[in-house]
């Protein structure tokens, strides 16, 4: 059973981009429960809850371990989709900043992006799990989470990442890595 400890945080007393984040765990419960259609619909409004426009809000930290367990457990959850939301928290709420935006370094240096890529990286064990997932998607996304999140020093991230490149047999999903590893080389540059 996953999503358990779902009523161990105070949600009401909490804030997304809209207001009370009581409706946060009803949408993270759709992820794993609701039909195809609103499993999407879901996951697109958590999504523009935590990271509104492009920016993460203070809530992600606490969603985020629950977005892991759902990346965990094949539970039926759109795990791809997950993955890239966690990625794009790791550097501020969108990795699209990696290329667009003018003020990257001052994003990727704010407190809560640091207490967030801490959360995201959390679930570092479990994305290396996912490079070896039958699905391209979870793959690719996985590595993205990889590429994108927290490394410290003496941290096998960056031969885990080769290594994957390396026997990756899906055209497209090579390309999607190749890719995160240059959105990966912007973030360190900036941090």
């Amino acid at each position: 059973m996953v999503l358990k400890r779902l009523s161990a945080i105070d949600w009401k007393a909490k804030q997304h981009a809209y207001g009370s984040a009581q409706n946060i765990p009803g949408l993270l419960q759709e992820l794993v429960d609701a039909k195809p259609a609103r499993k999407k619909r879901a996951l697109d409004e958590l999504s523009n809850l935590i990271a509104h426009q492009g920016f993460a809000e203070e809530i992600a930290i606490d969603v985020v371990p629950f977005l892991i367990e759902l990346v965990t457990e094949d539970c039926g959850a759109d795990r791809a989709g997950i993955l890239v939301l966690l990625a794009d928290l790791s550097v501020g709420g969108w990795h699209g900043h990696l290329v667009a935006e003018a003020s990257l370094d001052e994003i990727l240096r704010g407190e809560m992006v640091a207490t967030l890529r801490s959360k995201v990286a959390e679930g570092r064990k479990v994305f290396k799990s996912l490079l070896k997932d039958k699905s391209t998607s979870i793959r690719g996304a996985a590595f993205l989470c990889l590429a994108l999140g927290e490394w410290q020093k003496g941290d096998d991230i960056l031969d885990v990442l080769v290594h994957t490149i390396e026997r990756e047999k899906s055209a497209s999903t090579l390309a999607s890595m190749l890719c995160s590893l240059g959105l990966a080389v912007c973030c360190r540059q900036c941090t």
